[in-house]
C-alpha cells in the first residue's frame, strides 16, 4: 500500500470513527442497540454501493478512503459483540440473539439491495464492471 492510500484510509477512518462516536454519544444511552444497528446497516449499504459502482470509477485512493477507511471505522463489529455479551451476561439470550441476527440479516439485506440498485443502473462507456474494493475486482467479476 502506497503512502497516498495509507493517508486516504487513515483520513476515512478518522471521519468514520468520529461519525460513529457522535452517533453513539448523541443517540442516547437507551438507544445504543438501535444506533449500532443503524450504523452497521448504513455501512453495509454504502460499502456494497461503492463495491458495485457502475459510474465513472473513483480513484484507488478515494475508494480506499470510503471502503476500508470510512465504512470500516463507521461499522462496529466489536461494539456489537460487546453488547451481545452484555445481553448474555444480563440473562437475556433471546435479546442478544435478536440483535445479533438483526445486524447480520438487515445488514446483508441492505448490501444486497445496494448491489441490486447499482447493477440496475445503465453501464456507461469506460466504466469498470463488477465489485471493486480498493481498486481490485473480485474473482467472480473477473471471470
Amino acid at each position: 500500500m502506497g503512502i497516498r492510500k495509507l493517508a486516504a484510509v487513515s483520513t476515512g477512518a478518522a471521519v468514520g470513527a468520529g461519525a460513529r462516536w457522535a452517533a453513539l454519544e448523541f443517540g442516547g444511552a437507551e438507544d445504543v442497540d438501535v444506533t449500532i444497528l443503524c450504523l452497521n446497516v448504513f455501512g453495509a449499504f454504502l460499502l456494497a454501493s461503492i463495491a458495485h459502482w457502475r459510474g465513472r470509477p473513483p480513484s484507488e485512493a478515494l475508494r480506499a478512503l470510503l471502503t476500508a477507511g470510512f465504512c470500516g471505522a463507521l461499522t462496529t463489529w466489536s461494539s456489537l459483540a460487546l453488547l451481545t455479551a452484555a445481553h448474555l451476561d444480563g440473562g437475556r439470550p433471546a435479546e442478544a440473539g435478536g440483535w445479533l441476527a438483526a445486524n447480520l440479516g438487515i445488514g446483508l439485506a441492505a448490501a444486497v439491495m445496494a448491489r441490486w440498485m447499482q447493477l440496475r443502473r445503465p453501464e456507461r462507456p469506460g466504466t469498470q464492471r463488477g465489485p471493486q474494493i480498493s481498486g481490485r475486482p473480485d474473482a467472480e467479476a473477473a471471470s
